[in-house]
């Protein structure tokens, strides 16, 4: 395939770091609900390197890397780099579900990632076209116990304050509100509707819920929840100083447990809240057969996609290592802790990410001592233009110098002369 290159002025303003951030991308070519399937043999593989801040984007099915100053019609923009001194920086360009970052559990040989991922609270896993949450995870119940204390011990500070600023409750007409039972906005409604009480949505809420018990577990299932009045789809859960609230009333067992929210891509799929006890427990399989302790009946999850290994200690603490058992779309991974998505110069890490259909390997290579001296040559994909963001509407100058190579096939040779400003774009195909 062909390679032009665009030469452009040197930009001051771009900040050059003393390594090279080395990206292998990986495209499924198939449009498929923004998965990608790990046995394909249709992908494209591409390698890019920068060594300054920026944002990769795909257009027409390549992947490039801009600078702040650039702008290409038609981008989709996939991920931001932020390259510091010491570290860098990932982050997403959209909270979407289809735009997000996901990091990848897998063992395969062709995709090196991590093997196995310590849960925390509010970490987050995409099985396929299914989402799962973990809401809560308690470990013992005298940590139930003191959380519950204080909880009421910051109702009693707290509830006189909340007294005197909050609004009136739609339901019981009340204006008092509690850390435990907030008064809050859940939907779109203004005026003397805008505000409820959480114990008076959940008694509401619960009326639409089916509850269904299975061993050592209970699944809150819901079609849909909407707002009577502005018909705005309501959430689940909402977060209120810092903790998370769900609308329905769950029963939590007396012994550790966690709490999982499970929804879907597919918006006409039920929702729902399963809490499951974690004594006894060694091994939680999640896929799609009938004998896994999370089932998830779609097509996109396998029989039996991953496993939740449950490590308990001999203080009474439990360890959850999530593992991917080699399935067809991967498990994704959205870690609350974000510190996936940081990259140190000394202590470096191997992380495979997936956005939407197109898997990055992202590497930090050292350039030497004298690397501000190195610059990297800025080569676009053949018939990508590139624009510069103060003036869009002028076009980049693209300067193709066609040339044969080893196969006698013709292929666009880079200038001589190297910016600063300058990326690598080389392109493969598997």
């Amino acid at each position: 395939m062909g390679i032009c290159t665009s030469k452009r002025k040197v930009d001051e303003n771009v900040q050059i770091v003393p390594y090279k951030v080395c990206i292998t991308a990986f495209i499924w070519n198939k449009e498929s609900h923004n998965l990608f399937d790990f046995e394909s043999n249709q992908v494209t593989k591409k390698e890019i390197e920068l060594d300054f801040s920026g944002t990769l984007s795909m257009v027409d099915n390549q992947i490039i890397a801009l600078t702040d100053n650039e702008y290409v019609n038609k981008q989709i923009q996939l991920l931001r780099v932020d390259c510091e001194q010491e570290y860098m920086m990932l982050s997403g360009m959209s909270q979407k579900s289809d735009q997000r970052v996901w990091a990848i559990l897998c063992n395969r040989p062709d995709f090196e990632s991590l093997n196995e991922w310590e849960l925390q609270k509010g970490d987050m896993i995409k099985l396929g076209r299914m989402k799962l949450q973990l809401l809560e995870i308690n470990h013992d119940i005298d940590t139930l116990q003191q959380q519950k204390e204080q909880i009421e011990n910051d109702d009693e500070l707290q509830s006189k304050d909340l007294e005197l600023e909050a609004s009136q409750c739609r339901i019981c007409f009340s204006k008092n509100g509690s850390l435990s039972n907030p008064l809050f906005s859940p939907c779109k409604c203004i005026g003397s509707m805008k505000y409820v009480h959480l114990n008076c949505l959940q008694i509401w809420i619960q009326q639409s819920i089916k509850i269904k018990n299975q061993q050592s577990s209970i699944q809150y299932i819901w079609k849909k929840m909407e707002c009577e009045v502005c018909k705005m789809p309501l959430q689940s859960t909402y977060t209120y100083q810092g903790q998370i609230f769900c609308i329905m009333q769950i029963q939590k067992p007396i012994v550790p447990y966690m709490i999982w929210k499970i929804t879907s891509d597919d918006k006409s799929k039920e929702g729902i809240i399963q809490v499951m006890e974690l004594i006894d427990k060694q091994d939680i399989k999640i896929g799609r057969v009938p004998d896994c302790d999370i089932k998830l009946k779609d097509i996109s999850v396998s029989r039996n996609h991953a496993l939740i290994k449950v490590i308990k200690s001999e203080y009474n603490q439990y360890k959850l290592l999530l593992q991917d058992n080699n399935s067809k779309f991967g498990t994704l991974l959205h870690a609350s802790s974000g510190k996936l998505l940081k990259y140190e110069l000394q202590s470096p890490q191997k992380v495979l990410y997936q956005i939407g259909r197109v898997l990055l390997h992202v590497q930090l290579k050292e350039k030497g001592k004298s690397y501000n001296k190195q610059f990297t040559c800025y080569r676009h994909p053949n018939q990508i233009l590139v624009f510069p963001k103060k003036s869009i509407n002028e076009q980049a100058t693209i300067v193709p110098n066609l040339e044969k190579d080893k196969d006698n096939q013709l292929s666009f040779q880079t200038h001589n002369e190297l910016n600063q400003d300058d990326i690598v774009i080389n392109v493969k195909q598997i």
